[in-house]
């Protein structure tokens, strides 16, 4: 084997290596939308609780603008963006990550409704990516993603108390 071929095997695997991490980071992008998906499909069955996920899934939406307004705490500086993203208005505040928040509410929602245990392992592998790429692409700080998480977990809980309570009375 010479020497071109070792170097042209070197860059192949350096070009598969950035695909991939390209790839990561875009499931690590929409994994909110992707969770929102598979949430979804999974409560299409079972009317009420659908209709009590997508009723909190606003309200959540709704407490993260207001949330961002209130605290008015910027992202951090030289962030990268990942397809041209620009954040104005309310999105240029990073406190709380509405993708933190949005990802875990409904993480914890449809674990709570289901007790799927492969639901929830799936659930946190694309939480795990989407709280990786917020950092890595300097979207967000640790704290932001942490607070993010917490709001959206509390939501899911208080959403899923509401499907039970109206499922029971």
């Amino acid at each position: 084997m010479d020497v071109l071929d070792v170097q042209s095997t070197k860059n192949k695997i350096l070009s598969f290596g950035t695909m991939l991490t390209n790839a990561i980071n875009i499931v690590g992008f929409i994994g909110p939308l992707l969770v929102m998906g598979i949430t979804l499909y999974q409560l299409w069955q079972f009317p009420v609780y659908m209709f009590v996920y997508i009723c909190f899934l606003i309200v959540n939406t709704g407490i993260n603008h207001g949330l961002k307004l209130w605290i008015r705490q910027r992202r951090p500086l030289d962030g990268k963006s990942i397809l041209g993203e620009v954040y104005t208005g309310v999105h240029k505040y990073g406190m709380p990550s509405a993708h933190a928040q949005s990802i875990m509410y409904s993480v914890t929602y449809l674990y709570s409704t289901t007790n799927n245990i492969h639901l929830l392992v799936t659930g946190l592998c694309i939480v795990g990516v989407t709280i990786y790429q917020r950092w890595a692409y300097n979207r967000h700080t640790i704290f932001q993603l942490i607070v993010g998480m917490l709001i959206g977990s509390i939501i899911a809980y208080m959403a899923n108390w509401t499907a039970d309570y109206w499922i029971n009375e």
